[in-house]
């Protein structure tokens, strides 16, 4: 690695909510409460409306803050909402463990969408053109695809359900958004920019191009390269995103973080274990 700094021992907490808390407020999550487990549908929030997040602070001193991606951090009052939060813009999902293509909560599915709704493509899983219509539906599945907009001046804020996602991969769709946010900043008019993009993938569930999976058959087990797959896509869109900020003249002048939870890698790398290894997992992390 070139031109960064990466950092090999660097602790995060292994599952979603506890470790969005930490960035946004600096603190350990059980400062809160919320070292274990992740926010549910039915939490108002996940962090005390008392608690000063970083994007409250970056809004308050002059950063236009938008974000694409996942949230997880509650939505049970809309003021707990990245709009409610100090976010201008933000695009994506309030809750977790969305369907890839059709950007669903499943409340009623099942893990066995794994087996029959991995490939959009034709492949060595599938032997269908679309195995996404193999899946049973589950008992109940709520659109959780979300475009929320605050006018500063007014302080109004737009809210938007997005249905026309479906069957564009999340990974795809946040990186076109993410594209979208750069070229339409202007610093002279918004500011400096805040981007936060939390993809969802590589989080189960596991749904990816065939031909990324294609791209590591040197890794032995097909479920593992499968999950390769997914972070092969995400390279691939990290790939248009720096390039759209090189065109944008804003590279140069960029200061990008990239690390995530610990538990999932562990799970696939030893096969189904349910159970993170450390309670606090040791991640990568680069700063570029």
């Amino acid at each position: 690695m070139t031109g960064g700094i990466k950092l090999k021992q660097y602790y995060v907490q292994p599952i979603c909510s506890p470790t969005r808390s930490a960035l946004f407020t600096g603190r350990y999550p059980m400062r809160m409460g919320a070292q274990h487990g992740v926010a549910l549908t039915k939490d108002p929030t996940w962090i005390p409306k008392e608690e000063v997040l970083l994007s409250e602070r970056l809004s308050q001193v002059g950063y236009r803050v938008v974000g694409t991606g996942k949230w997880h951090l509650g939505h049970g009052n809309l003021g707990y909402t990245p709009t409610g939060r100090g976010f201008d813009e933000f695009y994506g999902s309030y809750t977790a463990a969305q369907d890839h293509w059709e950007h669903i909560t499943w409340i009623g599915g099942g893990g066995d969408r794994d087996a029959s709704r991995r490939s959009q493509h034709r492949g060595r899983t599938t032997g269908i053109p679309s195995a996404v219509n193999a899946m049973p539906r589950p008992k109940l599945n709520v659109v959780d695809q979300h475009h929320d907009i605050k006018h500063r001046k007014s302080g109004r804020i737009v809210r938007d359900l997005i249905t026309s996602d479906n069957m564009t991969h999340s990974t795809d769709v946040f990186a076109r958004e993410a594209i979208r946010m750069i070229f339409q900043h202007n610093d002279a008019i918004d500011g400096p920019l805040f981007l936060y993009l939390p993809f969802t993938a590589p989080h189960w569930p596991n749904q990816y191009y065939q031909h990324y999976a294609d791209l590591n058959t040197h890794i032995p087990g097909q479920k593992r390269q499968e999950f390769a797959g997914m972070i092969t896509h995400l390279d691939d869109a990290m790939r248009h995103i720096v390039d759209a900020l090189r065109r944008k003249k804003m590279w140069h002048n960029t200061l990008g973080k990239s690390n995530g939870n610990g538990c999932s890698s562990s799970w696939y790398s030893r096969v189904y274990v349910s159970k993170c290894f450390e309670m606090f997992q040791n991640v990568s992390k680069y700063f570029f």
